[in-house]
């Protein structure tokens, strides 16, 4: 049987502790995150080359400025652009990993691909080189399912929210397939803004265990734990017990 419970208890950095100077997904940003002994949550991506790269969009824009997408570009191409005119660079997920302690306990999620049998089996492949206490997730159902075929073994959870994508058919089809069914996650993170909501109240009540992203205060962190399992956070330093 999996065990869950360190799922309730993390303290996860949502990107890792990142501010205005440190950016998100950076090596800077899990270092500040191991220094205050939190927990982390992060981002997976393929490049065009089949790396595994840690990063949250699927283009550059809002990080280095330039139009480009991930999947286009090589590893060495992206290695080279600075995110926010800062000295920081998006990471490889090998780099990311080989600074973690062992005691770090981490959510990984995974991006959409074009190719998610490529990107569930690298990642696995990676993944097999460390003993972290890991789950995985994401809001693409079908690598959710692909986890459930490949690797049953691994904590698996689905992301969901209100609106999954900017087309009324597409989230029209999210709520007439029984996705959850389906792909049977070990557990849900929800969007914060989304909540309260009738159905994730009833998931929880019969043994779903609830995430929720992102909380970005105190007042919304405390608020999230007293209703469901846990939350990530980022914006300020909560307290780790």
């Amino acid at each position: 049987m999996k065990n869950l419970e360190w799922l309730k208890e993390g303290t996860f950095a949502h990107r890792g502790l990142h501010n205005k100077k440190t950016p998100e997904n950076t090596i800077a940003a899990f270092e500040h995150a191991v220094n205050h002994f939190y927990d982390v949550e992060l981002d997976i991506q393929l490049t065009k080359d089949h790396k595994l790269i840690v990063c949250h969009d699927h283009t550059l824009t809002r990080l280095c400025g330039i139009k480009k997408k991930i999947k286009n570009l090589t590893y060495d191409e992206i290695k080279v652009l600075k995110i926010r005119d800062t000295e920081y660079s998006i990471p490889l997920l090998t780099d990311v990993l080989d600074l973690f302690p062992e005691t770090t306990k981490l959510l990984l999620e995974l991006k959409k691909s074009t190719n998610n049998k490529l990107l569930v089996d690298s990642f696995l492949k990676t993944m097999n080189n460390y003993t972290f206490t890991y789950a995985v997730l994401s809001f693409d159902p079908r690598i959710v399912n692909i986890f459930k075929k490949k690797a049953n073994h691994l904590i698996r959870g689905f992301i969901r929210k209100a609106k999954p994508t900017k087309y009324r058919c597409i989230n029209l089809l999210f709520r007439l397939i029984p996705i959850l069914k389906i792909t049977k996650p070990d557990y849900i993170m929800h969007k914060l803004s989304d909540l309260p909501n009738k159905k994730v109240t009833s998931l929880q009540e019969n043994g779903m265990i609830i995430l929720v992203y992102t909380a970005k205060t105190k007042k919304d962190y405390q608020k999230v734990l007293a209703k469901y399992n846990n939350a990530v956070f980022e914006g300020f330093l909560p307290i780790k017990y």
